[in-house]
């Protein structure tokens, strides 16, 4: 039976705290993105840095979650195929409409002339960075949905393979170490040696997602990882508050010297980051269990709606940003309005095209 708890912490995290993290992004000190203010918020900062070790990979862990239950009843075949209709159409559908606006946004805030949109949107399918800011060719937000299709893809082949008696014993071996009171040490040592792997599209370590993505399978795939986890909830919630200040000092330094090479800054953030990244998540599915655990309509709206608001919500943001930051409002005025704007904006423009049937099968509502 799936867990209600998966669906709550994902629509969370999707549907109020995306918008928040965005909208943050175009304020922050340090991090590029398609709208930079002039004006800088350290409060918005923090919340961006805060934000960054967990909010992703909890999406990738419920993922993986959300997939033990799927194929509980789901042939692999069958599975292969939603994927690909829930997932690989949307990545297109928004490659094609959704991400070569906010290249063109953030070219016409940075001062560039553009002759036309269609110029921008040429440039964009001719030209690759890493971060592609600058209106040329990268994923944006839909980067989730592409390593979606890519990890649920490679770690299906994985999935697999844990019914056989080798990986019997390894999953056993794999949980006395994961049960233990060293569990945080062995999984911040696995996860950093992942980081080391520089496996990345656009700074996202797809090695380190897809260990998240199994680690969900495999702890709602047996209910001693979950009885350990509502044990440990309040210490790691604790753990998390005291790693939350070393990691903030060490993320402003690593910002202000800027020097990417330097391995030892680089290690002490990866452990950092790995370290807030694992108890966050286990105090939020603690606690989710605990409190979150009701259905109800509300909860079927949002499981229908989060999907398509995600796919849809930066360009919106990313749009609403470029014109409101022409109006010089008030540094904290203009986020709360872009936040609520880009809200009923987002779930205004969904509720339109939830009813237009291609629609419904180009942004993968069910």
């Amino acid at each position: 039976m799936r867990r209600n708890e998966i669906d709550w912490i994902r629509n969370i995290c999707v549907l109020l705290l995306l918008f928040l993290f965005h909208t943050a992004s175009i304020f922050t000190y340090y991090e590029p993105w398609y709208i930079i203010s002039e004006n800088k918020s350290w409060l918005a900062t923090i919340i961006y840095i805060l934000c960054v070790p967990w909010h992703m990979p909890i999406l990738f862990f419920l993922a993986g979650a959300s997939t033990k239950f799927s194929l509980d009843h789901r042939s692999k075949k069958i599975y292969i195929q939603e994927r690909i209709k829930r997932l690989f159409v949307p990545f297109i559908f928004g490659m094609l409409i959704l991400v070569p606006p906010q290249g063109y946004f953030g070219i016409l805030q940075r001062g560039r002339n553009v002759e036309s949109y269609f110029q921008q949107w040429k440039y964009f399918w001719s030209n690759v960075t890493n971060i592609p800011y600058d209106g040329s060719w990268g994923p944006a937000h839909l980067w989730f949905i592409l390593y979606l299709v890519i990890i649920s893809s490679f770690a299906l082949v994985i999935i697999r393979s844990l019914k056989k008696e080798f990986m019997q014993k390894f999953l056993l071996r794999l949980k006395c170490k994961l049960c233990s009171r060293y569990s945080l040490i062995f999984m911040i040592l696995i996860l950093s040696i992942a980081d080391a792997t520089h496996l990345a599209i656009a700074e996202k370590n797809i090695l380190t997602l897809l260990i998240v993505f199994l680690m969900g399978y495999i702890v709602y795939d047996d209910t001693d990882y979950l009885d350990y986890i509502d044990k440990h909830k309040r210490k790691s919630l604790f753990i998390t508050f005291c790693l939350i200040v070393p990691y903030i000092k060490v993320i402003l330094y690593y910002y202000n010297i800027n020097d990417s090479s330097n391995l030892g800054l680089e290690t002490i953030l990866s452990v950092l980051r790995n370290a807030i990244m694992i108890t966050t998540i286990v105090t939020i599915i603690g606690y989710g269990r605990k409190y979150l655990y009701k259905g109800g309509k509300v909860l079927k709206y949002f499981n229908k709606a989060c999907f398509p608001v995600y796919i849809l919500h930066q360009t919106v943001i990313v749009i609403l940003g470029y014109f409101l930051l022409k109006l010089k409002l008030p540094i904290y005025l203009s986020i709360l309005i872009i936040i609520v704007s880009s809200v009923i904006i987002t779930f205004g423009i969904y509720e339109i095209l939830r009813r237009i049937k291609p629609m419904r099968f180009l942004l993968g509502i069910k």
